[in-house]
């Protein structure tokens, strides 16, 4: 016999709540409750577990947004999925979900590229920047090619128009090359063929083979000249050092201390203006914890607060107005992303110090000058160490590491002249 399930109750569906991690309850027999995690929102949903083959591990279809249909619902769904399955026991439940799209937009009206950008991004669970990007990219995207061309109409070689869907897409393309932007050319190929895949296997609405984007990069052979944020040598930064005291511009405060928290300790400057007192009053003391959709990573962060960042919270402390580290006086909320860049530019550092080379600034001078280790350095800056093999065995966050070499960081700028 299999294993007892104690049946939930609607009210007891309700009242499940996210944690840190996803989490896949079991509600009644072969039905359960998925439940994502805090930083994906905790949206929940139901899905049942089947076997196809019969014979292989367990696999589980999904039913439905808790948001959209209820215990009831789902568990009516549930048994008319396992009476389609028994009596289908040769086709797969996502080629009967795939089928069942196709004939519904057979029937009713068949989707536009626009309905494709709105589907794709709805049902993202992307960390915020790469979201932003993507967007970005979508928005672009409908400028060259009508979102009211349907799905159909863009295949590989379908023809609207005069052009096939390919043709199309390398016209995209081959605009953004032009301009020297052979990188981004790349990033939005390979977001194409990712929307057009999912119009594919996930919605059923374009046949196989019909794709008009390449993977990322096959059709790109310009390249961009990389250029790299310019940062001061250790012997010029005593200059910086100064001009943050004289502020000869007048410049405010809060900028200022933007740029101090940046050489302390350089997250992105995304990341930075969006710092909330929140984050301090964690239960852990001694840490900032910055969450994962603030994160270009993704991934949840830990921000040691030396002695050097607690006598700089100390002074933003007096100067606070709003839930923001780093608020602006302008809307009430936080400093723009482009704020600490412009201040430099405005000091007289355009082209010497960049707000992002104060990363480079740290690695160089910690792994050369210190001698600490560049696994160490990466770990600080918030970026992903070894391959994904490596990274999901090896999954510590070396804090006591992290705050030894923090705190030696504050200690060496404070010798060569920073002043909090």
């Amino acid at each position: 016999m299999g294993k007892q399930v104690k049946p939930f109750t609607d009210s007891e569906v309700r009242k499940v709540l996210a944690t840190p991690k996803r989490q896949r309850i079991a509600v009644s027999l072969r039905l359960y409750l998925e439940v994502e995690p805090q930083s994906k929102g905790g949206g929940k949903s139901f899905s049942v577990q089947y076997r196809y083959p019969a014979n292989s591990y367990p696999k589980y279809f999904r039913l439905g947004s808790y948001k959209k249909i209820s215990l009831k619902q789902a568990r009516n769904r549930q048994r008319e999925f396992e009476e389609w399955m028994q009596n289908n026991p040769d086709t797969s439940p996502q080629e009967r979900k795939r089928q069942e799209k196709i004939a519904k937009y057979s029937i009713t009206q068949e989707p536009t590229l626009q309905d494709l950008v709105d589907a794709y991004f709805s049902n993202s669970s992307l960390a915020k920047s790469t979201l932003d990007n993507e967007k970005n990219y979508a928005k672009n995207i409908l400028k060259t090619i009508s979102g009211d061309f349907k799905i159909k109409q863009l295949g590989w070689d379908k023809k609207i128009q005069g052009k096939t869907g390919r043709e199309r897409v390398v016209e995209h393309i081959d605009e953004i090359i032009g301009r020297g932007s052979g990188e981004q050319a790349k990033k939005v190929e390979g977001f194409i063929h990712k929307i057009f895949e999912y119009a594919i296997v996930d919605k059923g609405w374009l046949a196989r083979g019909q794709n008009p984007a390449y993977r990322k990069g096959r059709v790109v052979t310009k390249k961009k000249k990389i250029n790299h944020h310019p940062f001061l040598a250790w012997k010029d930064l005593p200059e910086l050092f100064n001009a943050l005291e004289q502020n000869p511009k007048q410049i405010n405060d809060i900028f200022l201390y933007s740029i101090k928290f940046l050489i302390l300790h350089p997250l992105r400057v995304g990341s930075l203006v969006e710092l909330k007192w929140d984050y301090l009053n964690q239960k852990d003391e001694g840490w900032i914890h910055v969450p994962a959709e603030v994160m270009k990573s993704g991934d949840d962060f830990e921000v040691p607060i030396t002695p050097h960042i607690q006598d700089l919270l100390d002074e933003l402390e007096k100067r606070r107005i709003n839930e923001w580290l780093f608020p602006s006086f302008r809307n009430r909320k936080h400093l723009h992303a482009e704020a600490p860049q412009k201040t430099l530019i405005r000091m007289g550092f355009k082209g010497r110090q960049d707000a992002h080379g104060f990363r480079s600034t740290m690695m160089t001078n910690g792994t050369e000058r210190m001698g600490f280790e560049e696994t160490l350095m990466k770990r600080c800056l918030g970026q992903k160490v070894g391959d994904e093999i490596t990274r999901a065995y090896s999954r510590g966050k070396f804090l006591a590491q992290r705050m030894e070499f923090i705190t030696a960081w504050g200690d060496e700028l404070l010798d060569n002249g920073l002043k909090i």
